[in-house]
């Protein structure tokens, strides 16, 4: 069986039309029984954003993530993203504790049954405060647009693994603070 070619490249986020309007970054994908060979659509502006967010929060991994052929860049920006969201429930200083299950509740209920990130955006908006790490999670829709965009393989096996990293997160966040005032683990199984 002859293997697919590769895929094109994802077109520029800034492309427009004649008329100036943005056109969808379309991303082609091998034929599969999945997808049954359609390409996947990208909007220019969750994208944009998508790219945006990733030099905010991650000043380290944004360039080399940048430097990945087109559709590992999406999926690796989008992993990444979605781990920085779940990041951020656990440990942002203005998430409080009495909120915190609930945020881990509806962002793995967006992951894993489809549930809106409506839910999960509007208890982001309760928390106090404006910065980069906020406004991603507050964003969680716009990243779920390309989520829902990439084909089921790369959708199930990130699912899998933030799902993991989230539960963790959220048992990890009911531990106490040590004498130090500091939660960490502390033996292998930990």
């Amino acid at each position: 069986r002859a293997e697919p070619s590769a895929p094109p490249p994802i077109a520029s986020a800034d492309a427009r039309t004649d008329s100036g309007a943005e056109t969808p970054i379309a991303v082609s994908v091998r034929a599969t029984a999945q997808t049954g060979g359609s390409a996947l659509v990208i909007a220019p502006a969750d994208w944009a954003f998508a790219k945006k967010a990733l030099g905010e929060v991650s000043r380290t991994f944004a360039r080399p993530i940048a430097l990945l052929p087109d559709r590992l860049e999406v999926a690796v920006t989008l992993g990444y993203l979605l781990c920085r969201i779940a990041d951020t429930v656990e440990d942002h200083v203005a998430v409080g504790a009495d909120v915190r299950d609930k945020l881990f509740a509806d962002f793995l209920g967006v992951l894993e049954k489809d549930e809106e990130a409506s839910a999960f955006e509007r208890g982001m908006h309760k928390v106090p405060g404006d910065d980069e790490e906020l406004s991603l999670a507050r964003h969680l829709s716009t990243v779920m647009r390309i989520f829902d965009a990439q084909d089921a393989h790369t959708r199930a096996a990130t699912v899998r693994w933030v799902t993991e990293m989230a539960r963790g997160m959220a048992l990890y966040a009911h531990r106490p603070k040590g004498d130090d005032g500091i939660i960490a683990l502390h033996t292998t199984t930990d």
